[in-house]
């Protein structure tokens, strides 16, 4: 059993590439956690490949996730969806922005 709380010294920059992208609070590192960004910290639209499955629920704000086959969905606080791994996508965040990923 594992229990941890995300208070805000519970996160640490979460990098892409060697780049500052947000911010995780590991629930089990490498495979699960919450990813937050703050407005500045990102692009409005970035582009993002899932480098391994992951599902997401957003806990809050709000994203628009577009496929390279130009497949779209909306996500909000409380959505859920899961992607395959290597899809490759452009999020357009309504930040702040944070969800729940695992990786699996």
């Amino acid at each position: 059993m594992y229990k941890t709380t995300t208070d805000t010294e519970s996160f640490e920059p979460f990098l892409m590439d060697g780049t500052k992208a947000g911010e995780v609070h590991w629930i089990t590192p490498g495979v699960s956690g919450i990813w937050r960004v703050l407005p500045g910290q990102l692009p409005e639209e970035t582009p993002y490949e899932f480098e391994k499955p992951e599902t997401i629920h957003v806990l809050e704000g709000s994203v628009t996730i577009t496929t390279e086959d130009g497949e779209s969905v909306d996500l909000r606080p409380g959505d859920i969806a899961a992607y395959s791994q290597g899809v490759k996508s452009t999020w357009h965040f309504r930040m702040p922005f944070r969800k729940l990923f695992i990786h699996a």
